[in-house]
């Protein structure tokens, strides 16, 4: 599995090197990765091993000093390929993603573990993970590779079709890592609304006071319903645990519980609008998790 490393000079990408050097070294070189740094100053254009897009100035010097950070953290070796582009990232690294046809995207973010500032994802992996073309990887800037290995792969599900995708990369990725494969499920209440002097539960009536009770009952159907979607879809053999709350809070609880070696999360590939009304699982996850989080984006026929 191919892929692309979307990096910069600066701290905000050591933990995303550190963790392509971690799954390379761990997959025994199943898993390969390819670095790309983006000059924003200049025309669209490549410069590199790989070849060249477009066309632009020589950017040798860049490509030097792309070479000499990887090499001053050690993990220069864990890249099969060190290119530099020319244009900005969120339009380069679809572009070549597309044209060298890669598996996955790896790009870390701005906020470190524990840290929750105004910008915590930063403008290129937020733009790319609104309508992502593959999977994509999010890493904290100060990953410790210390922290790997020690528990499974936790993948979020609930009975959709866009989750398939992340347990079945999960199934693959947890064979060349030699890890397990943990899904949970959060049971989310709806959030109580105060109406008419009565404490209730939207969208129901808001004068109920049988609100407590209907819950109970949302969240067995709701049980059910997940059980009956993983024997239909072939994943009864992975451990389901279930949850209730906040889905992003109840998952990264769970990876903490667990040691989870990574966060996996299904993309429902919400537009703009959609977005408004409902918020992103997976980008809320790779925005604020202590640990690597992969949104996995269903095929488009399945939307």
């Amino acid at each position: 599995m191919r892929w692309l490393v979307g990096l910069d000079l600066t701290p905000h990408s050591v933990g995303l090197i550190r963790l392509a050097r971690w799954l390379s070294a761990r997959s025994g070189g199943a898993l390969e990765f390819h670095a790309l740094h983006a000059d924003t100053r200049r025309a669209l254009g490549l410069h590199g091993d790989g070849g060249e897009l477009g066309s632009g100035p020589d950017l040798e010097p860049t490509l030097r000093q792309v070479r000499a950070f990887l090499e001053e953290h050690g993990v220069l070796e864990a890249f099969r390929s060190v290119d530099v582009g020319l244009g900005a990232p969120v339009e380069l690294l679809p572009a070549l993603a597309r044209e060298r046809g890669f598996d996955g995207l790896l790009l870390g973010r701005a906020a470190p573990r524990g840290r929750r500032p105004l910008v915590a994802l930063g403008s290129v992996p937020r733009r790319l993970l609104r309508q992502p073309i593959l999977p994509t990887a999010i890493v904290p800037p100060d990953l410790d590779p210390a922290s790997l290995g020690r528990g499974p792969l936790l993948v979020g599900v609930n009975p959709s079709a866009y989750c398939l995708e992340a347990a079945a990369l999960a199934r693959r990725l947890a064979r060349w890592l030699s890890l397990s494969v943990r899904m949970v499920h959060v049971v989310s209440h709806p959030a109580p609304v105060a109406a008419m002097g009565v404490l209730s539960v939207k969208p129901r009536d808001p004068t109920m006071a049988t609100s407590d009770l209907m819950e109970r009952l949302d969240a067995s159907a709701a049980e059910r319903a997940i059980e009956r979607w993983v024997e239909d879809h072939g994943l009864g053999d992975l451990p389901l645990e279930l949850r209730h709350g906040p889905i992003s809070g109840s998952l990264r609880r769970a990876a903490l519980d667990h040691e989870a070696t990574m966060l996996m999360s299904g993309s429902r590939r919400l537009t703009l609008t959609e977005r408004m009304l409902d918020s992103s699982v997976g980008s809320d996850l790779a925005a604020h998790a202590d640990r690597p989080v992969v949104v996995v984006p269903a095929p488009l026929m399945s939307r």
